[in-house]
């Protein structure tokens, strides 16, 4: 199968990796839903540790966002676990944008037991029909986990008697999610490099550290200046290894937009 290249996308004041969750981010601003890009790094896990940035944090929804063009591999299964478990839940959306927002596939983690996490399969944005809020729940369920009376106890969109004994309407299907989802498919972005060498993301990394793949990126566009340079502007390679992540990032960005002007 052949690997597509991601394209940067920059919307919203953010420099987006790819052009997916640039399209998501359109979605999520159609709905008046508020978001953070990539708003923290931790480490995950126990056995094996991951440096781990969710995608997107949801905060009028208390969740985080991961997105993926195909279906997650058992790493970044085993990522999102690990985030569930010592952070907080995790939704992973996979697959294209281009389909009715009842087929969204979805793979959010929640534990009872530390340290299992348990998988909940079929997930998707959904509208609550009664009160219009939109929230995820599974696709058998006609609303939001939220507003569902079984789950929430404080709800008072529907009764347990009207849950169970009336069949009430799909809010996955909702006319409000069909037009965000129309909306995001068709945005057209200003992809010129002027435009987005505008745009620097923030991530909090309280409790993290770069990865090595950013460390290693990081030489190889030092190596890449210091060639080029002149002397008194080269840059210590080795130094990098002790630097913040945010340091390695910032690093990154300005050697990326140098090398691309020169």
């Amino acid at each position: 199968m052949r690997n597509i290249k991601p394209i940067r996308t920059a919307y919203n004041n953010y420099l987006f990796r790819s052009r997916l969750e640039a399209r998501w981010a359109v979605f999520f601003d159609a709905l008046g839903i508020r978001y953070e890009y990539e708003p923290e790094m931790q480490e995950v896990g126990k056995i094996q540790v991951y440096n781990y940035i969710p995608d997107f944090f949801l905060p009028d929804l208390d969740l985080y966002v991961e997105i993926k063009g195909q279906q997650p591999n058992e790493t970044e299964l085993s990522k999102a676990a690990g985030w569930a478990r010592d952070v907080e839940d995790i939704i992973i959306l996979f697959g294209n944008i281009n389909k009715p927002i009842g087929w969204f596939l979805a793979v959010p983690y929640g534990y009872v037991k530390d340290p299992v996490p348990i998988l909940h399969r079929d997930y998707a944005f959904c509208e609550c029909l009664r009160c219009g809020k939109i929230g995820v729940s599974a696709n058998a369920c006609e609303m939001p986990d939220f507003c569902n009376p079984e789950i929430n106890l404080e709800s008072t969109c529907f009764t347990i008697t009207e849950y169970t004994e009336q069949k009430l309407p799909n809010g996955h299907t909702s006319q409000k999610l069909a037009t965000a989802c129309k909306k995001a498919i068709f945005y057209v972005f200003d992809d010129s490099r002027k435009h987005q060498s505008n745009f620097r993301n923030k991530t909090n990394t309280a409790g993290g550290h770069p990865t090595q793949k950013m460390i290693n990126y990081a030489k190889y566009l030092v190596k890449k200046w210091n060639d080029e340079a002149d002397s008194d502007e080269i840059i210590d390679i080795e130094d990098i290894e002790n630097w913040s992540f945010e340091e390695v990032s910032d690093l990154i960005n300005e050697l990326i937009d140098e090398i691309e002007e020169d």
